[in-house]
Order: C-alpha cells, then sequence, then structure tokens
C-alpha cells in the first residue's frame, strides 16, 4: 500500500513540475501575469532557473518518495500520512496549473 502511494505521489508530482514548467514559460510569466504560487519554489527557480529548479525538485521528491517507501523505521500511519500528504498537495497543485493553462489557451477544453 504504502508503495502503490508513494509511485502515486510521484506521478502526481511530476504531472505538478510538467504543468509548473508549462505555465512559466509563457510570455505571461515574463510579463509577470502568471507566477510561482510555492514561495520555496519561487525562490530556487529565481536563483537557479525554472528548468534546473524543476529537476532538483524532481530529484529529489523521487528520492524522499522512494526513502519513505523503503524505510521500516517510521511507523506505517505516518509513512501513508506523509506519502497521502505529498500526493494530495502535489494533485492540487497539478490541478490549478492546468486550470491556468486551459485559461492561457495552452491546452484544449472540452468541447
Amino acid at each position: 500500500m504504502l508503495r502503490c502511494l508513494c509511485a502515486l505521489a510521484l506521478v502526481l508530482a511530476l504531472l505538478d513540475h510538467a504543468t509548473t514548467y508549462l505555465c512559466l514559460r509563457t510570455p505571461e510569466a515574463a510579463a509577470g501575469l502568471v507566477r510561482e504560487a510555492n514561495p520555496w519554489a519561487a525562490w530556487l527557480f529565481d536563483r537557479i532557473g525554472l528548468g534546473a529548479g524543476l529537476l532538483l525538485d524532481t530529484a529529489l521528491t523521487a528520492l524522499a518518495l522512494l526513502l519513505l517507501s523503503e524505510t521500516r523505521r517510521l511507523p506505517r500511519p505516518i509513512g501513508l500520512g506523509l506519502a497521502g500528504s505529498v500526493a494530495v498537495a502535489s494533485g492540487v497543485a497539478a490541478l490549478n496549473n492546468f486550470g491556468v493553462a486551459m485559461r492561457l489557451g495552452l491546452v484544449g477544453g472540452a468541447g
């Protein structure tokens, strides 16, 4: 169960990172109309760039989820809670980014 939840969290984090990249590479982002909402990520992107920042974030997220899925030192409920928190936060961020991408005309909507 924990490994499956960690895998889901990683997939949702990848969707978050891909949609973040899509939205922050636009002229609207360059004009300041679209920005990163997470202050820690915004700081990282300002320091090392969007692409490098997302690669670093992805690598650290994947490593943390791998360690979480394989460790036996944490009680199971805590591991499930941590993985679930990453999955929910990443899923919400990806949905928000997808909505922004739709409003910017970067992805098609239904109909």
